[in-house]
């Protein structure tokens, strides 16, 4: 329950024209960043969710090599100069999976589509999630380090299972509340890349004060609750593998391998 109604009536432009918000809205716009995080964590980053999405990446890029479909910027240009674009929608999409799955002499490419058509997910066999400073740069190298196990490690146990490393899925990520945080010197974003530069620049504002015609990051307002949690991140470390239902039975055997894999190099 966001108040988005309050944010919106409640945001100015300071004097260097970037658009903020009066310091009235400094809660409401707390509580919308928080709601945006959990949501990205129940929602869109839902171990569920975001397995079968990887599922379909590589179903979709089937489609487009074997030219079902064509996103190419000339037949975006032309669908929407004919009134069609409307119709690439997620049935046009989901027919053409179809006409994939009944064509398809590569097994691989057969229960890739037969994932997506009947929701059937790779199961999640590892996870690692935790909590930690954003700029900490021995958790960073943990991460980096697990993932890359993983990734190598990934063969390995794709041969011992007869499973092929296709089917193993290696997902990486780290959820931010904001663009950046706190403990950022600003000066030297805007000497940085552009890719930062930009991060920045996306930050909800606040005006310092009630009378002010200039604007802070909210991640720098010392009332605000991003002045602290802006400087966290969650790290997510998950190994999904897309499983034909005659290998459920080896579902356990392969999270108790990765377990003492990974385990032993967390220790390390």
């Amino acid at each position: 329950s966001v108040d988005l109604d309050y944010i919106i009536s409640q945001m100015r432009v300071d004097d260097d024209g970037k658009i903020c918000i009066t310091p009235k809205a400094l809660r409401a716009a707390d509580h919308m960043l928080l709601c945006r995080y959990f949501d990205y964590l129940q929602s869109t980053f839902h171990k569920t969710v975001r397995g079968i999405e990887l599922v379909l990446e590589d179903v979709i890029m089937a489609l487009l090599n074997d030219g079902l479909i064509s996103c190419s910027r000339t037949d975006v240009s032309r669908r929407i100069e004919q009134g069609t674009w409307c119709e690439f929608d997620e049935s046009f999409v989901m027919e053409k999976i179809r006409a994939l799955a009944r064509n398809a002499s590569d097994e691989l490419i057969k229960t890739k589509t037969e994932s997506v058509l009947k929701r059937l997910p790779p199961k999640l066999v590892w996870e690692e999630e935790f909590l930690a400073v954003r700029y900490e740069r021995k958790t960073k190298e943990l991460f980096l380090h697990l993932a890359q196990r993983a990734r190598d490690k990934k063969f390995r146990w794709a041969q011992r299972f007869g499973i092929e490393p296709e089917r193993w899925y290696i997902w990486p990520k780290n959820v931010e509340l904001t663009k950046v945080g706190s403990l950022v010197d600003v000066a030297s974003y805007f000497e940085a890349e552009t890719d930062d530069t930009d991060k920045y620049s996306q930050a909800i504002r606040v005006l310092k004060s009630e009378n002010s015609a200039t604007s802070d990051p909210i991640m720098k307002m010392s009332r605000s609750l991003m002045h602290i949690l802006a400087n966290y991140s969650i790290y997510i470390l998950r190994i999904y593998v897309l499983l034909r239902p005659e290998e459920m039975g080896k579902k356990e055997e392969i999270k108790a391998a990765i377990q003492k894999s990974l385990s032993f190099a967390k220790e390390r």
